[in-house]
């Protein structure tokens, strides 16, 4: 039986991904309410609140889903590119002063009619999008590095060294998914390791934030919030 069914997934990797999409939706739910059960009984006298509003946005997320599931890749095509593009400037835009919102330290934000965007989570989508478009016909390794290098890098003047190593991983990831060379994955790898590691090291507050993970008991209300 066991067996079956991982054949099945394996015949139609698009049921595996769908599945392990849910199995991280429920577990994003579990953990919200988890997080915040204490929270929301004191400000809204519900346990539940911010779990409801949670789940509200998995529906939503999910609806979309099964719309998108139905336009034709080659339209992921088309719309690849100049996504892509519109992506990477807006991420410049969010930079400038006036434009960008300073939010604690950081300018991650654009504000438009009281409605606050967030360039770099169209840029996560913009990157799957494009770098699979862009893979079926280059592998070579300069100007992937490029465009990866210049994300990276608009995201660490906001500064998001979080989201630059979200949308790293996926760069990564959607490059060995294409075949490419494990020699350059390995180097820029290594490469990229000892960038984070010298970006964290020149940082106190990212440094803090490392001791406070390691040891939460010598500042349980202070580096990691």
């Amino acid at each position: 039986m066991k067996l079956h069914f991982f054949r099945a997934l394996s015949k139609h990797p698009e049921r595996l991904m769908f599945l392990t999409i849910l199995l991280l939706l429920i577990a994003g739910v579990l953990f919200v309410f988890d997080a915040s059960v204490a929270e929301a009984f004191y400000q809204f006298g519900d346990k539940y609140y911010f779990a409801k509003q949670q789940m509200i946005w998995v529906g939503l997320g999910l609806s979309a889903l099964v719309v998108c599931s139905f336009i034709p890749v080659r339209v992921w095509k088309m719309v690849s590119t100049p996504v892509f593009f519109l992506s990477v400037a807006l991420l410049v835009l969010v930079l400038i002063p006036g434009v960008g919102t300073t939010v604690q330290g950081a300018q991650r934000w654009i504000v438009y009619g009281g409605f606050r965007f967030q360039p770099a989570e169209l840029a996560k989508l913009a990157v799957i999008f494009y770098f699979p478009t862009w893979l079926i016909h280059h592998q070579r390794i300069g100007p992937f590095a490029f465009f990866t290098s210049l994300l990276f890098g608009l995201l660490l003047f906001q500064p998001d060294l979080g989201t630059a190593l979200v949308l790293m991983a996926i760069c990564v990831g959607l490059y060995v998914s294409a075949g490419g060379s494990w020699k350059y994955i390995v180097g820029f790898g290594g490469v990229g390791i000892l960038g984070v590691l010298l970006i964290v090291l020149v940082s106190p507050y990212r440094m803090q934030r490392i001791t406070a993970f390691l040891n939460p008991e010598t500042d349980p209300l202070g580096a990691s919030y």
